[in-house]
């Protein structure tokens, strides 16, 4: 089959097919079986109708119909094969010859996907923008640092947002303890709305021994027990506060591989400076490279792994399953169903912890690869 193509217009094209007499004698053989199968004609078995009979009692136009009906499309299909081309419309066929003994020759012109022909785009350059690190970035990194590092230590001023509280919480419904939302000893970050809100704004200004109760609706963190109204009563053991360590060479010393400060930020300055390249260059997506970048590279020579955040001595773990508050900080217990003592669990309290940040997890644990 011989096709050719030409441009009609400014998405258009026009295709000229000429098949080959033999292939057109053969579909339409098939034609006259298939229109011989649909007529009775008296005298011939149904199917085993002559031509001429056809012609003369149905008509040849009908035999041509039937021809062009099953064969053309495949004839079409073939060649927009052949010149890969991506119709968007239905085709105008033009049949300029079908004689029996002949090559049939048809034209289709039809709208086409436009092709995008680019020029020679392997010779643009486009200059990589310059990643400017500053004082205050290598600052703002420093000071993430010793928030990793700080210790908690007891207070005598009433809790405010930021600070640590040791509390008994219990919760109940309709008198029944919630297992899930029950905690003896638990280590709790003010103003983390870890559990909810209404717990964060009755702890602020608050003070050791204080006893709190309250009503609040779960929200939706709590799973099987969201929108229930839950009474809370709190029990305040202790107020702490987070102390941070002292910018020097011994800060520098714990919290890298570095002997002194000026070393530790030297190396901060040019891993950030990777990281902000990487970032630039769009390699993984701003926030994806900046992370996997830094934790790559500033992980290894800012910050050892596994090295604690906030801590305070004679605790251990963190507040419940997610992670509610400082590395280091105190393990709250909750009361099983035998009245004895077990971990948290993966309960109402614990999925609400995991939606903020931690100073052990927060963005800066992320950055130094922890």
């Amino acid at each position: 089959m011989e096709t050719t193509v030409e441009r009609s217009g400014k998405h258009g094209v026009k295709l000229t097919v000429e098949v080959p007499a033999d292939e057109v004698a053969r579909d339409l053989d098939r034609a006259y079986r298939k229109v011989g199968q649909q007529v009775r004609v008296p005298g011939f078995r149904k199917g085993h109708v002559p031509r001429k009979i056809i012609d003369a009692q149905i008509g040849r136009e009908a035999v041509l119909d039937e021809f062009v009906q099953e064969s053309l499309p495949t004839y079409y299909g073939r060649a927009v094969r052949e010149h890969e081309l991506a119709p968007i419309t239905d085709p105008d066929i033009n049949i300029e010859q079908v004689e029996e003994g002949k090559p049939l020759i048809f034209t289709a012109t039809v709208e086409v996907r436009p092709r995008l022909e680019l020029d020679d785009y392997k010779s643009i350059r486009v200059p990589m923008p310059e990643a400017e690190v500053t004082e205050r970035d290598v600052d703002e990194f420093v000071d993430r640092l010793r928030e990793r590092f700080a210790e908690l230590e007891s207070v005598s001023h009433p809790a405010r947002r930021g600070d640590y509280v040791i509390a008994d919480i219990r919760a109940s419904l309709h008198g029944a303890e919630i297992d899930e939302l029950t905690a003896t000893d638990q280590l709790y970050e003010v103003g983390s709305e870890a559990i909810v809100p209404e717990l964060d704004t009755e702890l602020e200004n608050k003070r050791k021994g204080e006893i709190l109760k309250f009503n609040a609706t779960l929200p939706e963190a709590a799973g099987d027990r969201a929108g229930q109204e839950v009474t809370f009563q709190v029990l305040v053991k202790e107020v702490k506060a987070k102390r941070l360590p002292a910018l020097d060479d011994e800060f520098a010393k714990s919290a890298s591989e570095f002997d002194t400060l000026e070393e530790l930020r030297a190396d901060l300055r040019t891993k950030l400076a990777d990281v902000k390249q990487r970032a630039a260059a769009g390699r993984a997506g701003r926030a994806d490279a900046g992370r996997r970048a830094a934790g790559a590279g500033l992980g290894r020579a800012a910050v050892p792994f596994g090295r604690p955040g906030p801590r305070h001595p004679g605790h251990q773990g963190r507040p419940g399953a997610g992670g509610g508050g400082p590395a280091g900080g105190h393990q709250g217990q909750r009361r099983g169903a035998a009245g004895g003592r077990r971990r948290p669990g993966a309960g109402a309290r614990t999925r609400a912890q995991g939606r903020r940040e931690d100073p052990g997890t927060d963005r800066t644990s992320h950055v130094t690869g922890r």
